[in-house]
């Protein structure tokens, strides 16, 4: 991680957490923004499409795959 700066590391981080939250939960973009530390789900939205190329609810669609499946009451 050389020459990395440390901007570069948060939203690093940020965006790898942001990624299994959209994958692995049903929590509004909103929520997951402000939880992530940004202003509003609007600036999340525009920094995830920027790096991602994609909308944050389009990739919840396209991962929706990787939510672990509901435990079966039994």
């Amino acid at each position: 991680m050389m020459g990395t700066s440390y901007s570069e590391i948060v939203v690093e981080v940020r965006l790898d957490k942001a990624c299994r939250l959209l994958a692995e939960t049903n929590e509004h973009v909103s929520r997951i923004a402000l939880s992530l530390g940004y202003a509003g789900a609007s600036s999340f939205s525009r920094t995830f499409m920027r790096i991602m190329k994609v909308q944050p609810g389009t990739y919840r669609k396209q991962n929706a795959n990787c939510r672990p499946a509901a435990k079966v009451r039994g």
